[in-house]
Parts: C-alpha cells; sequence; structure tokens
C-alpha cells in the first residue's frame, strides 16, 4: 500500500513479472511485514544487543 505499493506496481509492469511471481512476491512480502523484532531505547554497541 502507500507508496512502495506504487513502486512495487511499477517494478511488476516494467519487469513483465509473471502472475505467480508476484504472488509469490506478494506472500513473501506479506510474511516479511509481520515480523516482530525490538526496538533499541538507547544507542549502544551491537555486541551488547547479542
Amino acid at each position: 500500500t502507500g507508496e512502495f505499493g506504487k513502486a512495487f506496481q511499477s517494478l511488476l509492469s516494467r519487469a513483465s513479472v509473471e502472475e505467480d511471481v508476484s504472488l509469490k512476491w506478494r506472500h513473501a512480502l506479506d510474511e516479511a511485514s509481520g515480523l516482530a523484532g525490538f526496538v533499541v531505547l538507547k544507542s549502544r554497541h551491537q555486541q551488547m544487543l547479542n
């Protein structure tokens, strides 16, 4: 959706991506959007985050 959705649709049009490939990409992006992470509130060395 939004600007990303417009750019993604433009890519699909320009690259002549097949429908099945497009659906796989959309599914992968949907899955990735649901991944959780964590927020670093203060700047720390990366070693301390592990």
